[in-house]
């Protein structure tokens, strides 16, 4: 069909160049050829009404053939917009599946890690060397499992029902202090240097302390694992004429051009990284979503292999309190 569609406004674009020279000489009625629905016209010499026949050939070829055109058009958008809805379907049916299951392994794995917890204090009693080390391992690892079950859990009700974000005002100071303080052992345990560089006057804006929080959790996480023994990371908080900036900064492995703009998609990780948790590629997606979605701010990435990489926080300071928002993924 879409080679006779080409064909006929082939034949009605030869018919109208023929009927532009000189010496026109078609004249007649359309003729259906071989059931092929192309309509040509008996030659008549010497007829000065040969000009009608070229027209009216033209007009009905290019109808024709243009029809035909849109015919496959619309029927080959239609069938593209069921297949898209169900993706869609099957994509809503997937991230439903992976909540239920998340919420359901959520609260035995919390019981886990309070048994665990338990067990290492020992109860004022001191424990064998080999029993202490191994319930500290599992202990880690439950915290490490717990971690990624939330993330998988985030990630699945951001793509279903959204994440909410309440904002109130919040120092960023006293954030950024936090988390450094937080993150600083596993630094110190790497070999890695952790400096933050704050204005002394303080920052503050309209935010969720949580999901900032979370966020910058986030980047600490992926500077961490991707810098060597020796290497650097610096938190920088600036306050901007209209805006918030907070950088993360480090001197790890950085990552090539052709991953640069992959980073911020689900399960995508641009580096196996320096440590044995490598997570699920799910922290940026979320720290994304987290500050576009629900800051309306941006978060970028700039970064040189072997050199390190530099993530950029970019939030709006507002003058008054915003309203709780629910945003969903609309980049991730």
């Amino acid at each position: 069909m879409l080679a006779y569609s080409w064909l006929h406004v082939w034949l009605g674009w030869s018919i109208l160049r023929t009927h532009q020279a000189a010496g026109s000489r078609f004249l007649g009625l359309p003729v259906v050829i071989s059931g092929l629905w192309f309509f040509s016209y008996p030659v008549l010499a010497h007829t000065p009404w040969a000009w009608v026949g070229y027209s009216v050939s033209m007009v009905l070829n290019l109808m024709v053939g243009v029809g035909m055109l849109v015919f496959l058009i619309e029927t080959t958008n239609a069938q593209l917009r069921l297949h898209n809805e169900e993706l869609a379907r099957l994509d809503a049916a997937k991230y439903q599946f992976i909540t239920t299951i998340g919420h359901e392994l959520r609260t035995p794995l919390t019981s886990v890690i309070t048994a665990l917890h338990i067990l290492r204090s020992g109860q004022g009693q001191a424990l064998a060397e080999p029993t202490a080390g191994l319930l500290q391992v599992a202990e880690e690892q439950s915290l490490v499992l717990k971690r990624l079950v939330n993330d998988v859990f985030e990630l699945a009700r951001l793509r279903t029902h959204g994440l909410s974000c309440e904002k109130g005002p919040t120092q960023l100071n006293d954030l950024v202090h936090q988390v450094t303080n937080a993150q600083r052992p596993a630094f110190d345990a790497a070999g890695i240097t952790l400096v933050t560089d704050m204005p002394s006057e303080g920052v503050s804006i309209e935010a969720d302390a949580d999901r900032l929080n979370q966020v910058l959790q986030n980047l600490l996480d992926n500077a961490r694992k991707a810098t060597p023994a020796g290497g650097r990371v610096e938190v920088q908080l600036a306050r901007m004429p209209r805006a918030a900036e907070l950088r993360v900064v480090d001197t790890g492995v950085g990552i090539e051009p052709e991953h640069l703009a992959r980073v911020f998609e689900p399960f995508f990780q641009a580096c196996p990284g320096q440590s044995g948790s490598r997570g699920l590629g799910l922290g940026l997606t979320l720290s994304r979503a987290i500050i576009e979605g629900g800051h309306q701010g941006t978060l970028t990435v700039t970064s040189t292999p072997g050199e390190g990489s530099n993530f950029v926080v970019t939030l709006p300071v507002s003058a008054r309190p915003a309203e709780p928002v629910v945003f969903t993924a609309s980049r991730a």
